[in-house]
């Protein structure tokens, strides 16, 4: 199998059907794949949605978690049940275009082991960016001597890195730390990110600094690695075609 693409789900139901769409659309005649969705237990209709497109296609994959553990341990559980050649993360809410997929993989076949979709900052300040400016200057102070600090949850890399990254057993996982640890082959392409059609962001103010927080915590190099918590990333309540 090619690709594995792995997209956390939360009170995403009106943007499910139409990101499937636009996937199949762009990599059915190139690529053999697989669609492995995480609902990080919705409030909505997400998961009913997922199990309804399941049923009419075994290419689509659902977990169904048995409580909301953060996209970053979501993606961590996906992880543990990909068959492709090369992994893709992405977004549930239509903001990462999939027509740059194809890209990506172009991109990644130059030698690399990972490559990352990064869109231009608004320059209108908000607390978004500096959440994005506060992850962006961690990665600078923690990882010297990698080239390239800019992150995104939209990215390619290579599945033989899947079982080191599995190897990681924080209780908190955030997947771009681990992965800078044990690969320099990365670069990037720019990517335009749309507009959100339907609801609104997950994340605020309070939700940014506890993210950034915790990501310090458990990935600095000048914190001990004997006090940061280990185990029970995620629990799975229900799967579907796997």
């Amino acid at each position: 199998m090619d690709l594995s693409i792995i997209i956390p789900v939360y009170n995403s139901e009106k943007t499910i059907i139409e990101l499937i769409n636009e996937l199949e659309a762009q990599i059915n005649n190139i690529y053999t794949y697989e669609i492995i969705f995480i609902d990080d237990y919705s409030m909505d209709n997400s998961y009913e949605v997922l199990k309804n497109e399941a049923k009419l296609n075994k290419k689509i994959k659902v977990i169904k978690l048995i409580k909301n553990y953060g996209q970053q341990n979501a993606i961590y559980a996906g992880l543990n049940f990909v068959k492709g050649k090369y992994i893709i993360t992405m977004d549930d809410d239509l903001q990462h275009c999939s027509d740059y997929i194809v890209k990506m993989i172009e991109k990644i076949n130059e030698g690399n082991d990972l490559i990352y979709g990064v869109s231009e900052s608004n320059s209108k300040m908000s607390y978004k960016n500096l959440g994005a400016f506060s992850r962006d200057l961690f990665f600078k102070m923690n990882f010297p001597n990698v080239d390239y600090h800019k992150v995104s949850s939209f990215r390619v890399f290579r599945s033989s890195l899947v079982e080191r990254i599995l190897e990681n057993n924080y209780k908190f996982i955030y997947l771009s730390a681990i992965l800078l640890e044990i690969t320099d082959k990365i670069d990037y392409i720019d990517v335009c990110k749309r507009k959100r059609i339907h609801g609104k962001s997950n994340y605020n103010f309070i939700k940014l600094m506890k993210l950034f927080l915790k990501l310090n915590f458990y990935y600095s190099h000048f914190i001990s690695e004997k006090i940061k918590p280990r185990g029970n990333q995620y629990r799975i309540e229900k799967k579907i075609n796997l």
